[in-house]
């Protein structure tokens, strides 16, 4: 996967992650919280429970969680699809230099 994400520059990673997840990436640092629970439950292939225990939480914390990165990010979690491109979306935002977690939108105009 990171050898096909390599491929492609600075602006098309910044501009592939889905608007949804951009937002949280740019959100005020409490969601930093959201976007950790989102990559350990991706990480454990949507196992709720072995999530749950990696982050510390009760499982329906984590459920709640969930919701809140669904609502706040408009994916469904449940659909193989929004987690395939939630899952990519993390990785391509940790590999552009601008990530949109430390210095907002990269496609927005300083």
């Amino acid at each position: 996967m990171y050898a096909l994400l390599a491929k492609l520059t600075t602006e098309e990673l910044a501009e592939g992650i889905h608007s949804g997840l951009r937002r949280l990436l740019t959100s005020d640092s409490g969601s930093q919280g959201l976007v950790e629970t989102l990559r350990v439950h991706l990480g454990h292939v949507g196992d709720a429970q072995h999530a749950a225990a990696a982050l510390h939480v009760h499982r329906s914390t984590l459920c709640q969680r969930l919701r809140c990165i669904e609502e706040l990010t408009g994916l469904r979690l449940n659909s193989g699809d929004d987690r395939l491109a939630a899952h990519l979306d993390l990785r391509m935002a940790h590999l552009s230099p601008t990530r949109p977690a430390e210095g907002g939108d990269p496609r927005e105009p300083a």
